[in-house]
């Protein structure tokens, strides 16, 4: 880096009992994992969808013991 670039990572593990809330923001959805000071993604539609039709996928191969490399 040369003191002009910023780098963000941010992550969440997210188990069987954690508090998953959501408010619908008129052309968005704000999840909220963790509760109050948890963890936050905010999707549009179209991003909804993607993340929807992924993980379903990403839930069949978990079921079924197959990875993508």
């Amino acid at each position: 880096m040369n003191g002009s670039e910023a780098s963000v990572g941010a992550w969440a593990a997210i188990d069987g009992d954690c508090p998953i809330e959501y408010v619908v923001c008129r052309d968005e959805v704000e999840f909220r994992f963790g509760g109050r000071d948890g963890f936050e993604l905010f999707v549009t539609e179209q991003g909804l969808r993607r993340l929807a039709d992924i993980s379903a996928e990403a839930l069949t191969a978990m079921r079924e013991k197959t990875w993508h490399t």
